[in-house]
């Protein structure tokens, strides 16, 4: 079977042909002419085929590539965005926990206002000791410098007067009015470097009367490194501004001042200070890329394959190939965080939750994913409030909690409600706007501030108010009594011959008499009652709205309370007894060291009168009288 016919056999025979009809012949065995209009017609068909696949092939490869340069542009813009903002939240951290240890020294110097240098010296050297960013922390009681550490390289600090130096007292001034830390900077210093100045004012426990301004230096170069600023400079150029906390509007103190402008394109974020913020904007090395790098990719399987559906099959892996990477790069990102990350979009929606929320709300990505977030960690009276800012979030990416650190309660699946700090940035991705959220557990910290503020209001030994704490309430009792006309007593005691005890049975057993001495007071006294430990054996309880024969007889019940309190000497039974000196409010003109000195006079009356007894002012100045 040859050229697709068959002959018969009739024409496979040898026949003779008829001479007279040659044409009979040649018309079968022949083929047949093909016309001029026929071959012009089948060439234009097949151009016409071979420009419509041209075109076709033209048109996919051209509106596939503009998907990949736009996926590969958003896929830049997250990669950016995440890195970026993890370098904010720890650029943030490292911020707070220098200034956190500068309002430290400011507290503590708020409860000692007294504070020597060498006090000063110490606590500074231990606060220091645990920041590499801090270069000094300076103190300067009502304006004038007269502590420094470290005091090498600083000693002509010492003595300046703030009022003296018009560019800083404008500041100083600022800081003492406003009542909250002021942040300036980022300033070139004298000593070399350029770093930032936190200034705090101070004020008196209690009284609330100025003292002075606590200031530090933190080195800015120092505070970046650690904030990982060389790791993201290998991979993306970035600026910053916002001098003397501006934000937008600042200096621009790193980087290209470009950066900021229009045409860059950059993504930006806050980073939050307690008096303002800084801007950030950041695009990869060298802009952004327009081709993706799998145009070419393209390109070939357009040409190869030259219809629609290999290349939408090629598109479709490469997008899942840049999708996977994006994820990838996305978690390896928030398991190094120690932090909990979030990511929900307009409508509170969780589109991301990283390990560390795993593990801080104990809630799986699995059961989170496409979960309402406020409806999970927040108590349930503040959902409503949440969701309302989230409708405000929706239209313009912004809100009350939005560029701002803040303490707040997060609850665990546990129903356990715990202390978090939380930041918040938004991000405008293919024109609808996310949220993403870094969020730390405080609990230890502020279990170490409740720890700090107990070292420094109570006495270690009786758990009682110390003196400077005691006399703080007390004063403050004796205001509001004489404010309103209210009776006030004051009550100081003493243990009879205790340095007999001591050196009797040894200073650990009247160590344990004085413990003994602060649980009856916790039993006995009222809870409107101002109680602590004065001295090394004295006492003294504050008493308002109690008139003297009400507190002799919370001064009888508490005497017999302690002649039936013993304690345990290596199997000798331990007794003691307490004299009580009372003084009452007499006159508004009376100041507390008068009531302390009436009732010290009263208690020196009942020693001398046998001890194991209560004396009132009352009796010493009718013995006067007499």
């Amino acid at each position: 079977m040859i050229g697709g016919w068959e002959p018969s056999p009739v024409q496979s025979s040898r026949v003779p042909q008829n001479p007279a009809d040659p044409d009979r012949h040649g018309e079968r065995m022949l083929p047949r002419k093909q016309s001029p209009l026929s071959d012009l017609i089948r060439c234009r068909k097949t151009l016409a085929w071979l420009l419509a696949i041209a075109f076709s092939a033209a048109c996919a490869d051209y509106a596939m590539s503009r998907l990949l340069a736009r996926q590969f542009r958003q896929d830049q813009e997250v990669s950016v965005t995440l890195e970026l903002g993890a370098f904010r939240a720890r650029l943030e951290e490292r911020i707070n926990t220098n200034l956190y240890l500068v309002h430290g020294m400011a507290a503590n110097i708020a409860v000692r206002p007294g504070m020597s240098a060498r006090e000063f010296d110490d606590l500074a050297r231990a606060l220091m000791s645990t920041s590499n960013s801090l270069r000094n922390i300076a103190a300067a009681p009502d304006f004038i410098i007269r502590f420094m550490y470290p005091l090498e390289d600083n000693e002509k600090a010492l003595g300046l007067d703030y009022r003296t130096v018009p560019d800083q007292w404008d500041k100083a001034l600022a800081a003492k009015e406003s009542g909250r830390m002021a942040v300036a900077g980022p300033l070139n210093l004298v000593q070399g470097g350029v770093g930032l100045v936190a200034r705090v004012p101070v004020f008196r426990q209690g009284g609330g009367d100025f003292w002075g301004l606590v200031s530090a230096v933190i080195d800015l170069d120092t505070l970046l490194a650690l904030a990982g600023e060389g790791d993201l400079a290998a991979r993306l150029d970035m600026a910053m501004r916002g001098r003397d906390g501006m934000g937008l509007q600042g200096e621009v103190f790193r980087g290209r001042d470009a950066l900021f402008g229009a045409d860059a394109q950059a993504v930006t974020m806050t980073v939050s200070l307690p008096s303002g913020s800084w801007a950030m904007a950041a695009v990869p090395h060298g802009g952004w890329a327009t081709a993706s790098p799998y145009a070419w990719a393209v390109h070939g399987a357009v040409l190869l394959l030259a219809f629609a559906g290999g290349f939408a099959r090629i598109q479709s892996s490469c997008n899942r190939l840049s999708l996977a990477e994006s994820e990838s790069r996305m978690r390896a990102m928030s398991q190094a965080s120690h932090d909990a990350l979030v990511m929900i979009d307009a409508d509170d929606r969780v589109t991301f939750w990283n390990p560390a929320a795993e593990a801080m709300f104990g809630y799986s990505e699995a059961e989170m994913l496409g979960r309402s977030l406020h409806d999970v960690i927040v108590k349930p009276v503040q959902v409503e409030t949440a969701k309302h800012a989230m409708a405000r979030f929706a239209k313009n990416g912004s809100g009350p909690v939005v560029g701002r650190v803040m303490e707040v309660e997060g609850v665990r699946k546990s129903g356990e409600i715990f202390p978090v700090e939380r930041s918040v940035a938004a991000v405008q991705l293919r024109g609808k706007w996310f949220a993403v959220g870094s969020m730390r557990d405080i609990s230890a910290r502020k279990l170490a501030e409740r720890r700090l503020n107990e070292l420094a209001t109570l006495d270690e030994l009786t758990g009682l108010a110390n003196r400077r704490h005691f006399m703080a309430l007390a004063e403050a009792q004796l205001r509001q009594a004489i404010r309103y006309r209210q009776d006030f007593c004051f009550l100081m005691f003493d243990l009879d011959h205790f340095k007999t005890i001591n050196d009797t049975f040894g200073h650990d057993i009247g160590d344990e008499v004085l413990r003994r001495v602060g649980h009856v007071l916790r039993q006995v006294m009222r809870g409107t009652d101002i109680f602590g430990r004065v001295g090394g054996e004295e006492f003294a309880v504050a008493m308002p709205e109690t008139n003297l024969a009400a507190a002799r007889t919370v001064a009888e019940r508490l005497r017999e309370k302690f002649t039936e309190v013993t304690v345990d000497a290596w199997g000798k039974t331990v007794g003691f007894t307490v004299s009580i000196g009372i003084a009452h409010l007499q006159s508004p003109e009376t100041v507390l060291s008068q009531l302390m000195k009436r009732a010290d006079l009263a208690l020196y009356e009942a020693k001398r009168g046998g001890r194991n007894r209560v004396v009132s002012d009352g009796e010493i100045d009718g013995a006067d009288s007499a």
